[in-house]
């Protein structure tokens, strides 16, 4: 004969008697985890006969419009957006969106 399927009352009860689990993403190990950013400021397109004549000081023009957000990449992931600042002499990010491109 089959065993008749559990309550559901019965299963929250034994659910609330095991110790809650943290997502994994929440779990401290994780937090450690060194991973690569970098901002990508601009795009463009250029032919290799043009970037084989770069010398220093050429200016090499790109489509991004001046003011527009920069991109926040993650591990080559799209995260977010935002804009160049300076801290103490250097260059830093300050987010103002987080997301995708698709989101």
């Amino acid at each position: 004969m089959a065993a008749m399927p559990e309550s559901r009352s019965a299963a929250e009860a034994r659910s609330d008697e095991a110790p809650a689990r943290r997502p994994r993403y929440e779990r401290e190990e994780f937090h450690r985890l060194p991973l690569d950013i970098s901002a990508r400021i601009a795009v463009g397109s250029a032919r290799l006969g043009d970037l084989l004549r770069l010398q220093p000081g050429a200016v090499v023009p790109t489509e991004t419009p001046v003011g527009e957000p920069s991109r926040l990449i993650v591990e080559g992931i799209a995260v977010g957006r935002g804009e160049l600042v300076e801290i103490k002499g250097r260059i830093a990010f300050r987010v103002t969106s987080l997301g995708s491109d698709d989101d």
